[in-house]
């Protein structure tokens, strides 16, 4: 390359770099997805050939049909659908490297403070393993059946600890009222399982409050910690604190369960809700700042209540 040419091309990588700074969002490092030792998959079903038969028992038709995937397929794709929701949560910058290269990086900061390279400083790692594939095609006439489980851990750079250590999995079913919740092909499993992961991260680093209450049309507006249209919310508010009685110190308080609304609606980092108009907590106390988490999923038909009182 020659100098100009370097020169205006390090100029350009700086200024990227003071953009990157200037989102002030936390940096995850995304390393590949690693296997777990001793692990395989499950096939069930034909997947190389399809043959049918009558009621006799004569082969009447045999075709090829696809190749289940292979764990090689599978590990981008589930890779690609992490990265994707992590830009989705607006909350955090992701960095994809090696293993390897996230542990010099990592390295790297903590003996300089991030001092040398700031825009690659990293705030958080996130590691995982696949610890279940499976594949099963067992009734040819019906759709197939993939599942996939991801053991995970998302570690915080600057204090080494642990923040989620936990085991996601997700099951193609083409069910659910909601069309964008249908899980239909391994594709959609892998977001599904991904949504699920980065949900959980964001509620862990950004505990999901109410944030603002419409009192004349009774919609609340919400931290959006991953949710889903239909998805029934708890709000709850802090109570008496809990002692831990061989320390003295305050672990927590206890919890008042306030209400339970629906989401309706999303936009990035909020979630619309409200109570169902033919519910018990349509006059609740509800207060901006209380504490919220997803307990369930309501039906289509409560959703479609909701929209049709506030004529949307």
């Amino acid at each position: 390359m020659k100098k100009g040419i370097f020169a205006v091309f390090m100029f350009a990588l700086m200024n990227i770099s003071v953009v990157f700074a200037q989102e002030g969002k936390p940096v995850i490092g995304l390393s590949e997805i690693n296997v777990q030792k001793g692990f395989s998959a499950t096939v069930t079903g034909e997947w190389g050939r399809i043959v049918n038969y009558n009621s006799d028992g004569k082969k009447i038709s045999e075709y090829p049909a696809e190749k289940v995937p292979t764990t090689e397929s599978l590990l981008p794709m589930i890779r690609a659908a992490i990265s994707q929701e992590i830009v989705n949560s607006g909350r955090f910058a992701v960095m994809e490297r090696s293993a390897d290269e996230l542990n010099r990086i990592r390295q790297e900061n903590l003996e300089t403070s991030g001092a040398v390279n700031p825009n690659s400083q990293l705030d958080f790692m996130l590691t995982s393993e696949l610890v279940q594939f499976s594949a099963d095609r067992s009734n040819v006439s019906a759709s197939k059946i993939f599942k996939i489980g991801l053991s995970i851990k998302f570690i915080n750079i600057s204090s080494g600890q642990i923040v989620v250590s936990e085991t996601f999995s997700k099951e193609t079913d083409n069910g659910g009222w909601f069309s964008s919740a249908k899980i239909k092909d391994l594709n959609d499993c892998a977001v599904a399982l991904a949504h699920d992961l980065i949900g959980k991260i964001v509620e862990k680093i950004y505990p999901p409050i109410v944030l603002a209450i419409n009192s004349k049309t009774g919609v609340i507006q919400i931290s959006n910690a991953g949710f889903s249209i239909g998805d029934v919310i708890e709000v709850y508010s802090a109570g008496e604190p809990i002692i831990d009685p061989y320390t003295g110190k305050v672990i927590g308080n206890e919890e008042i369960s306030v209400a339970q609304i629906v989401v309706f609606e999303l936009n990035n980092q909020i979630a619309k809700a409200m109570a169902d108009p033919k519910g018990e907590y349509t006059s609740a106390k509800i207060e901006r700042g209380m504490n919220i988490r997803s307990t369930g999923t309501t039906s289509e038909k409560t959703v479609k209540n909701i929209k049709k009182v506030l004529k949307i």
